[in-house]
């Protein structure tokens, strides 16, 4: 996840300060001096979960206030949140609604008969599938928490331990639907492993930022939005949990050995399944999504122990729980333009678009705005559009909008316009294709047959279709999340909005991840074990070689 600007406003009213543009003499304005903010009081991991009380004179938007975990503190510390009440998102549409909730126990039933069906195929007494309780969840880098809506999807009896996440808006998000029992903590790592409860399962999705394709010149592992990473190993190591998830964007392959590396040093009696899971190519969502899934498995409660047999039922699960492409329609995860979450995100965009307007008007004297900078050189976006008209074929506009200009998507930077313009005459641009305008003509994403591009935290996609840009309550939508069911924080602003549902996990694959992990673990056994005795295995290395990472979905990298 990418670290935010601070939108918080300091303010400060002082009678003591002399009011600007007099001062005693009565000659030159006097400077206003302002007090440097109160220095912050260290505290402990266990306080840092705590939700503070509200600081007067300061006003704050609920807009991401996300820093990278682990880095130094900016100047102005983001202002506590206070504790606002939350209220519903409404009603949705019928179909929506209906697709929304069919999923879960249809992946559970199918998960469970599979299993069931390979034990009983090998002639083995079949172990129970979930602990007789409440199952122990923990997560970090919450945001949305699709970890737990994906298992009151399936319908499965948890228990949600602790989170954590660095962004004040996911954390409110948090508090106001999915509030652990434990501690919410605001740095994965700062807290001590000692504050963070035992757990069944933990699942994580450290920032993608240093292994994403859109990140130039990244460093991976020095960069500083890597030390989650490292510090989600750490509390795997720490806490030994009997199943964990990691999630992360397909580029992670790039850097795969020194992960691997990383994995033998740190897990030891582990085994790890490499699983690539794409919500629109597994699992039949209106959506791609393509990421990789590192499902871990502790040696000594795992109830299949031989390496092969372990892929097998894996992949013989998997199979079971996979949709056809295209099973899912776009209609059933897009609102109606005539909802409330529609409207309210497009009048603020118009007016928006007609405050700009007004601004482009010509000056007194027929100068119009930006005639001093005629003479700076051309962006180099104008010279790739310019080349990219010359090189492709120029068709109709879209057939299924064949009035949707830049006005009508109340577009107001030069670069999206002009972008515009050039991929909606492009031929091949036809029913339901989407664009997301955020990124550079060459590396757009693009969608068509009704299937969305990946969606990123702040994307701006055209739905052609619609003659209008995505708005953030359906990036949540499109994910799985059931906004029927959610609450949103009072003052939570439609950027950070967007921001969760850019950052999330999509629900279908992170359920199905966490079903292949839960299927392999012998539940029973559990109560018996030490829980500290997988740190005694060599993962990887010498007699143990046989454990090392397997890739259970090859035939699906697609």
């Amino acid at each position: 996840m990418a670290a935010g600007k601070c939108d918080a406003l300091f303010a400060r009213g002082d009678s003591k300060c002399p009011r600007r543009g007099s001062s005693p003499g009565g000659g030159r304005p006097a400077k206003v001096r302002r007090r440097a903010p109160p220095a912050r009081a260290p505290t402990s991991g266990a306080s840092r979960a705590l939700t503070r009380a509200p600081t007067s004179g300061v006003s704050l938007a609920l807009t991401d206030q996300r820093r990278v975990p682990g880095a130094s503190r900016a100047r102005f510390p983001p202002a506590p949140l206070a504790a606002a009440p939350a209220v519903p998102f409404g009603a949705l549409p019928p179909g929506t609604q209906a697709s929304l909730e069919r999923w879960g126990p249809r992946c559970y039933a199918a998960a469970f008969q599979s299993r069931r069906a390979w034990f009983d195929s090998h002639r083995r007494e079949v172990p129970a599938f979930l602990p007789a309780g409440p199952l122990r969840l923990a997560t970090d880098c919450g945001g949305c928490e699709a970890p737990v809506w994906a298992l009151r999807a399936l319908g499965v009896r948890h228990a949600h331990t602790s989170s954590s996440d660095s962004a004040d808006a996911a954390r409110a998000f948090i508090r106001a639907n999915s509030k652990p029992d434990g501690p919410l903590f605001e740095d994965m790592c700062e807290r001590a492993h000692s504050d963070v409860p035992d757990h069944d399962a933990y699942v994580c999705g450290a920032p993608c930022t240093p292994f994403s394709a859109l990140h130039h010149g990244t460093r991976f592992f020095q960069e500083a939005a890597a030390k989650p990473f490292r510090a989600m190993i750490n509390t795997i190591a720490a806490k030994s949990p009997p199943c964990a998830v990691i999630e992360n964007v397909v580029g992670m392959m790039r850097v795969w050995r020194r992960v691997a590396a990383m994995l033998r040093r740190r897990l030891h009696g582990y085994r790890v399944f490499v699983a690539r899971l794409d919500p629109s190519r597994n699992f039949g969502e209106p959506v791609r999504r393509p990421r990789i899934y590192l499902i871990l498995v502790r040696l000594d409660v795992t109830c299949v122990k031989d390496a092969g047999s372990a892929t097998e039922l894996a992949q013989r699960m998997l199979r079971a729980m996979e949709r056809p492409e295209g099973e899912t329609k776009l209609s059933d995860r897009l609102l109606p333009d005539d909802h409330a979450l529609v409207r309210e995100p497009r009048a603020a965009a118009r007016k928006a678009f007609e405050s700009w307007q007004r601004r482009r008007r010509p000056r007194p004297g027929g100068v119009s705005p930006g005639a001093s900078r005629a003479s700076a050189p051309a962006p180099r976006w104008v010279l790739r559009h310019a080349a990219a008209r010359a090189a492709a074929p120029r068709g109709s506009p879209l057939a299924a909008c064949p009035q949707a200009s830049e006005d009508d998507l109340f577009l107001t930077s030069a670069r999206e316009r002009d972008m515009w313009r050039v991929v909606s005459h492009q031929s091949g641009s036809g029913s339901g294709f989407s664009i997301d305008l955020s990124q550079c003509l060459s590396r757009c994403a693009r969608g068509s047959d009704n299937i969305l591009p990946t969606i990123t935290p702040r994307g701006r996609v055209v739905l052609a279709d619609r003659r209008r840009l995505m708005v953030p309550a359906e990036k949540l939508l499109i994910h799985g999340l059931p906004l029927h069911r959610m609450l949103r924080p009072s003052g939570l602003s439609d950027a950070a909005l967007s921001l969760l549902g850019g950052n999330t996990m999509h629900l279908h694959c992170v359920a199905s991840a966490m079903l292949l992990g839960l299927a392999q673990v012998n539940w029973g056994a559990l109560a018996a074990a030490c829980p500290r005795q997988a740190n005694l295995d060599t993962f990887g290395s010498g007699r143990r070689a046989a454990e090392s990472p397997i890739a259970i979905n090859v035939a699906l990298q697609r």
